[in-house]
């Protein structure tokens, strides 16, 4: 049984460890995006949220309207994989929304062309007042860019909760706009990899990986902590109770009444 505690004992503190190292890795990314992205809310740098959202991006809105209060912006957006030294583009646009006021409600975006309609969900970026667009399956940001560019959309509308208008425009994106695909499939069968600040000339920019760095006290805090209570939890399981409970020599007076049962047996 002792052993068996024993096994116990560790598996629990290896998961109390992990449990620790997660809730500070969450702690600091809360943290970052509270301060950083707010940050970026104000100085209205919308790269801060789609730059990190795919492999490479287009700096520079596609289209972009301001009405009643509220900014729409559109970006390009696209992931890149090389599988069997075939390269694959899947190009996307990243939607932000954006307003003078605080943004306390669900949004809409209508798309239409006359007789298609694309209706899109706007949703907060963790409790930022910004809002992203969703694609249809509503599971991520950013929605197929060929979804845009084949609906042939020459109307954009901002829709409220109650799906009443707040406003409407003309609306337009030509497939010439998007640059991702051509100049990263010309670069990949130019030098037979993929570029990374190699296109920034042509504002094509990789990926942006949030640096945390200046939040790791939070993750040396946690640590610490984990750290002093186990020596505590150890002390007490594995020498506090042996101390009291059979480490120390027993009294003159419990030797002799033990003695004394001993006799009476």
């Amino acid at each position: 049984m002792r052993v068996l505690g024993r096994i116990g004992f560790a598996l629990l503190a290896v998961f109390t460890f992990w449990f620790a190292i997660d809730y500070a890795r969450g702690a600091m990314t809360i943290r970052y995006f509270e301060n950083e992205g707010q940050t970026a809310v104000t100085e209205n740098d919308d790269v801060f949220f789609y730059g990190s959202a795919r492999d490479y991006n287009q700096r520079g809105a596609l289209f972009a309207i301001e009405q009643g209060g509220y900014t729409v912006s559109f970006y390009e957006i696209a992931d890149a994989k090389i599988a069997n030294n075939t390269l694959t583009i899947d190009s996307y646009i990243y939607i932000i929304l954006r307003s003078d006021e605080e943004l306390l409600e669900t949004y809409y975006l209508k798309l239409t062309n006359g007789t298609e309609e694309l209706e899109l969900e706007f949703y907060p970026f963790r409790t930022l007042n910004i809002r992203m667009a969703l694609n249809e399956e509503l599971n991520e940001f950013g929605i197929a860019s060929s979804r845009i560019i084949e609906g042939e959309f020459n109307q954009i509308s901002l829709l409220d909760q109650y799906k009443n208008t707040l406003f409407t425009d003309t609306f337009s994106i030509l497939e010439t706009s998007l640059i991702l695909e051509d100049e990263l499939t010309t670069y990949y069968e130019t030098y037979d990899k993929l570029p990374f600040t190699e296109l920034e000339d042509m504002n094509i920019y990789p990926k942006i990986t949030h640096d945390m760095g200046s939040y790791i006290h939070i993750m040396y805090i946690s640590v610490a902590v984990y750290v002093v209570v186990l020596i505590l939890a150890i002390y007490i399981v594995f020498f506090m109770k042996k101390k009291y409970l059979g480490k120390r020599k027993p009294s003159d007076i419990l030797l002799k009444e033990s003695h004394k049962y001993k006799k009476g047996d």
